[in-house]
């Protein structure tokens, strides 16, 4: 039993989640798009927190003198194929409701072809996803969206070259079911994209000798339960949060004090967010003596 704080950040643009250990270490984190449903924020932003930290956790159990000196790379394969099995959920919905898009969306006539052409798309972007989610790749996006919208657009110019579908109503399909992918939680299903993970990884030669402490070290991280001691919201949205009042904290007081922890000298905080700027004096206790605000997000604040 992991004891732990969580603290939620309920933004106007992004939500994000830490887990701090009993050191005021942090654990873990997580970042999600606030959309309009900031439950779902919330739900999102603190699973991929307690995500990242059991995947630091289990990096820390596999940095074992047990452990070949060849394997030294095999937390970096596992995070890239654990961040595969994730894509690869999520494209497996994204399909679906594009099917069923095609089989009800009247403005498609010729419903054989554009099945044929979105199966097509979709193959294509698992076997692009496979070859990217490695260690040596670098996404130029955290979030689904951007990554799922480069992959299927590039596929869908091939698709309708060949085919001579429509480009823009293949497009279409994605701008209308991504939104509802990005209204689910994928996050949850930890276990089986670790184990997919593991899966992966020892295929490869240079770990088969250390499988069994790799396989215990997968298996107790798996079994590894959270103890949340307390948890604080704080941000835009931060009223909706299910926490108690008293654990609900508006954000220039948060930033007063997390920056004093991080800083002891800082007396003046500039918060230029996506919803306005924000300029806060502190004393030396981290106590905001004054603040300043305006309505110009992050964008528009020069």
């Amino acid at each position: 039993m992991m004891e732990c704080f969580v603290g939620i950040d309920l933004g106007s643009t992004t939500t994000k989640a830490i887990f701090l250990d009993t050191n005021d270490q942090i654990l873990g984190r997580g970042i999600t798009n606030s959309r309009s449903n900031y439950a779902l924020a919330c739900q999102i932003a603190r699973e991929e927190a307690e995500t990242d930290a059991r995947l630091k956790l289990l990096e820390r159990d596999l940095k074992k003198p047990s452990l070949s000196q060849k394997a030294h790379g095999q937390m970096e394969w596992l995070l890239a194929k654990f961040a595969l099995g994730h894509h690869l959920k999520q494209l497996e919905a994204l399909e679906h409701e594009s099917l069923w898009l095609v089989d009800t969306w009247p403005k498609i006539e010729d419903k054989t072809a554009y099945r044929e052409a979105v199966e097509t798309i979709f193959a294509s972007m698992r076997q692009a996803a496979e070859q990217e989610f490695e260690p040596s790749f670098q996404q130029a996006s955290h979030f689904f969206r951007d990554i799922a919208s480069s992959l299927f657009l590039r596929s869908a110019e091939k698709v309708a070259n060949t085919s001579g579908l429509s480009f823009e109503r293949i497009a279409s399909l994605f701008d209308k079911t991504i939104l509802k992918i990005e209204n689910q939680s994928f996050a949850n299903l930890y276990s089986e994209y670790l184990e997919f993970a593991c899966k992966e990884v020892l295929k490869r030669k240079e770990f088969a000798q250390d499988e069994p402490v790799i396989r215990q070290a997968v298996s107790q991280n798996i079994g590894l339960k959270f103890r949340i001691l307390s948890s604080v919201g704080t941000g835009y949205g931060r009223l909706t949060l299910p926490f108690p009042k008293e654990q609900i904290r508006s954000e220039i007081l948060c930033h007063g004090l997390g920056a004093h922890y991080m800083f002891p000298q800082t007396r003046t905080i500039l918060d230029i967010g996506g919803q306005d700027t924000k300029a806060i004096q502190v004393d030396a206790q981290g106590i905001v003596t004054s603040f300043q605000m305006n309505d110009r997000c992050a964008a528009g604040c020069g």
